[in-house]
């Protein structure tokens, strides 16, 4: 897909009208079940392999044989929403420029499922990835709510000693904070032309189920990162959650959390999912974090 400039992406978002036809719009039977698998088109490219975790599905993507590096893959969505087409070209992304598996974790979604069933999934999938590949870079990658899960995980996987950390964790656009408490001005609210702050604070609450908004298991901007492989976080300007990811890099300094911080100026949210040049700056960026 040919690159387009900011503005024109930005009108089209405009066209779209993400923002109001948000989160919560897309309920339960709404959902594409076609686009939870991987595209026809992988199976021809790559080798697949499916399995199940907990009854849910994963998708081992292999573009070599013998590779080093094995990505564990976490969609965004709000914890509401299956992949798309959009996230698949990201995970492709890798495959095309990096020798690596990719295992995309299809995991429970609000609001069927609560915060405890997500978690508890994605740490045995990502245990049993571990367990199947000892002699292999391991990397936890997301964006957006898939990113605030992966940092989750790094984060129980530092709690339990006798589990190895991630060797390197991309956070792409997390949403760390599902309480939405950050003050978030008016003008930021305005810019961002894709994610709705009272469809976050719905689609959050929905996902924590019984548990507090800023529990740890569901924001993980309030849990402990200091024993966390080596994390690099990618942000916009434009984004409604840029607040908090400011907030996490302000914790880190003050905790000495291994973070790489990229901020992109006046990119939206997920950025490195759109058709933009600063999307294939980001990707060669996460790319070479990943090989260090």
């Amino acid at each position: 897909m040919p690159h387009l400039s900011t503005q024109t992406t930005e009108k089209i978002l405009k066209l779209i009208n993400l923002k109001s036809n948000g989160l919560n719009e897309r309920r339960p039977s709404a959902r594409d079940e076609a686009h939870a698998r991987p595209p026809k088109h992988f199976y021809r490219k790559y080798q697949v392999r499916e399995y199940t975790v907990l009854k849910h599905n994963c998708f081992e993507l292999i573009n070599k044989p013998d590779v080093s590096t094995h990505i564990i893959y976490f969609h965004g969505g709000g914890y509401k929403k299956q992949a798309s087409t959009v996230t698949w070209r990201f995970a492709e992304k890798f495959l095309k420029q990096y020798p690596c598996m990719v295992t995309c974790v299809d995991y429970p979604l609000a609001p069927e499922y609560q915060c405890t069933d997500t978690v508890n999934m994605a740490l045995q999938a990502t245990k049993h990835i571990q367990s199947n590949n000892p002699d292999k870079k391991i990397v936890l990658l997301g964006d957006s709510a898939g990113a605030g899960l992966a940092l989750v995980i790094a984060q129980q996987l530092a709690k339990d000693k006798a589990s190895k950390q991630p060797d390197k964790i991309v956070l792409l656009s997390p949403w760390l904070n599902v309480s939405m408490t950050a003050p978030i001005s008016k003008q930021l609210d305005k810019n961002d032309l894709i994610l709705n702050i009272e469809h976050l604070h719905a689609s959050g609450i929905a996902y924590a189920g019984k548990l507090d908004t800023k529990d740890p298991l569901c924001s993980p901007l309030y849990g402990d990162s200091k024993d966390v492989g080596p994390i690099a976080l990618f942000i916009g300007t434009k984004d409604i959650l840029h607040v908090d990811a400011l907030n996490f890099k302000s914790k880190a300094e003050i905790d000495g959390y291994d973070l790489s911080y990229y901020e992109y100026e006046e990119m939206q949210h997920d950025f490195a999912l759109l058709p933009v040049m600063q999307a294939e700056t980001a990707i060669n960026e996460m790319i070479a974090f990943i090989k260090k």
